[in-house]
């Protein structure tokens, strides 16, 4: 009975506030879908990245990261040399414009020879480097988009695009799909000298993955390296991809999530007013 009563009362206030009572639940509804959207998203982000970088690095155990810039490439000699490494993989990473579109493309300058230990994915179809393909390989005008490069561009095998490098433009023909980086994002894969060479970064590495011998500890290795490395260049686990990026994003979610809590404080509000408003006119 007494639920009931409560019931009657209830629907007559809210009747008589039905724009109110609408605004209320508009409110505390978009603040937990905007808290729920931020967790949502930024998980998704993360684990993008991380598939991304696990794609790219594959089996390396270490990855020395340099700053936007990159850092001097005899650094590389002296890392490859230690008696710990099994293969070091010099890498040149640039986001480069695109020339006559919209948009940039990032560009993997890589060497075919040593990355493909680590990724056999850099392989089209994970097939061994026949005479043909190893000239194709050394061809400094031919790159290799992955599957998700190639659709967003609209091109096939045969196909040629341009990137801008300072004032000039830098043609390449794609020489095939790498089918086995279909999670590695949108990319271009070329020859590590025709990086340098053409993108105008001579002399300079983006980055080197490390895959160790057995029993090698990584954590000594790396500790070690500290000390040898230019400074701006970092030593890591390639998994460190996402906690970079959860970094960097912080900000930004800190700001989404005040947002919510704002809508949902709006929503409170909004619930207490209209109660009280109702407890005031049946007091009067």
């Amino acid at each position: 009975m007494n639920l009931a009563l409560a019931a009657t009362l209830s629907r007559g206030g809210f009747a008589a506030n039905r724009l109110r009572v609408a605004l209320t639940i508009a409110c505390v509804a978009l603040g937990v879908a905007l808290a729920a959207a931020v967790h949502t998203i930024h998980t998704s982000a993360l684990a993008e990245v991380e598939r991304a970088a696990h794609a790219l690095a594959g089996s390396a155990d270490l990855e020395i990261r340099g700053p936007r810039n990159g850092f001097d490439d005899a650094v590389f000699a002296s890392v490859a040399a230690l008696p710990e490494v099994l293969v070091a993989s010099p890498i040149v990473d640039v986001e480069a414009a695109l020339a006559g579109r919209s948009g940039s493309i990032r560009i993997l300058g890589i060497d075919p020879m040593r990355a493909t230990r680590l990724q056999p994915a850099f392989l089209v179809g994970n097939a061994s480097i026949d005479v043909r393909e190893a000239v194709g390989l050394l061809d400094s005008r031919n790159a290799w988009l992955t599957p998700s490069a190639a659709a967003s561009l609209g091109l096939k095998q045969g196909d040629t695009f341009r990137t801008a490098a300072g004032s000039r433009d830098v043609e390449w023909s794609v020489a095939g799909i790498l089918e086995g980086l279909a999670d590695a994002g949108e990319l271009a894969v070329v020859d590590i000298a025709a990086a340098q060479w053409r993108l105008g970064r001579l002399g300079r590495l983006s980055r080197i993955d490390l895959r160790l011998k057995p029993g090698a500890d990584a954590a000594v290795l790396g500790r070690g390296l500290r000390e040898l490395l230019p400074p701006g260049v970092v030593i890591a686990p390639p998994a460190s991809a996402a906690d970079r990026a959860a970094s960097i994003t912080r900000a930004y979610r800190v700001n989404l999530d005040a947002l919510a809590l704002i809508a949902l404080a709006t929503g409170a509000f909004l619930v207490f007013s209209t109660l009280a408003l109702q407890a005031a006119r049946r007091r009067h």
